[in-house]
């Protein structure tokens, strides 16, 4: 799950539709995950946190599966969907390093890795986003799922949810507005793809105010496909599933 959703049903085109979805559901809400909290505590082989993290993105743990993972992750830049939740909860819960550093691994990493995906999928795994519910990595759901290949001892036996700030309310999705044209200079309007957070959105913010002192007026356009799925995306991405035939047959998609 964390990074984005991977090819779990073969090479056709669900996968690529189901990420899809997930991307719109991360996107409507949004983490700003370079503001959020960690929390501290017990950590494997009482090792110094930049140990456990050169360890761990080297794959140098020594936890059976996971190091196979950091190294795929760097040589293919690709990972299993359910290696990806692994992955995330040992990085998390048994190595106690801090979300938002597993979270830039995979970000750099993955191929098909998108930062609202990753945010929001790293938040969820660590009991942030759905607040106290989290995802704990064990070692018989990992042979199971591996055929027996793996099944790493000395894993976390509790997962408990990280402190930090609450994902920030969801909004309402921005209304388009009529663009409007700025007069002290022969660039009066900048027009570009609207960014719901993270550092796109950042700094746009800041470009605004730059240009607004330049008269020069910075637009953002919201897709369509946006506008018509966020008010659905409120709940999480199996209750938006439902509403997907209807927005697929609104946008004449496949008709």
């Amino acid at each position: 799950m964390p990074g984005a959703p991977a090819d779990t049903e073969g090479r056709d085109s669900r996968p690529r539709r189901r990420e899809h979805r997930q991307r719109t559901v991360a996107l409507r809400a949004p983490s700003a995950h370079h503001r959020a909290g960690t929390r501290g505590g017990r950590h494997r082989a009482a090792r110094g946190p930049r140990e456990r993290y050169l360890a761990a993105i080297e794959g140098r743990t020594g936890i059976d599966g996971f190091d196979d993972w950091a190294r795929e992750l760097v040589a293919d830049g690709w990972l299993h969907n359910h290696a990806r939740m692994w992955f995330a909860s040992i990085w998390i819960f048994t190595l106690r390093l801090p979300w938002q550093l597993g979270a830039d691994v995979f970000l750099r990493n993955l191929l098909d890795g998108d930062p609202a995906s990753n945010t929001l999928s790293w938040r969820w795994v660590a009991g942030l986003q759905t607040r106290g519910k989290t995802y704990q990595a064990t070692a018989d759901n990992i042979a199971r799922f591996t055929d027996g290949r793996y099944r790493p001892r000395g894993l976390a036996t509790t997962a408990e949810p990280l402190d930090g700030p609450p994902p920030p309310p969801a909004g309402a999705a921005p209304e388009q507005r009529p663009l409007t044209r700025g007069r002290a200079h022969d660039v009066g309007r900048i027009v570009t793809a609207y960014a719901p957070t993270g550092y796109a959105a950042d700094a746009l913010d800041r470009a605004r105010a730059e240009a607004a002192g330049d008269g020069i007026v910075i637009e953002t356009v919201l897709r369509g496909w946006d506008a018509r799925a966020w008010p659905h995306a409120t709940r999480g991405f199996f209750p938006f599933t439902e509403r997907i035939p209807g927005l697929v047959r609104d946008a004449g998609i496949g008709a």
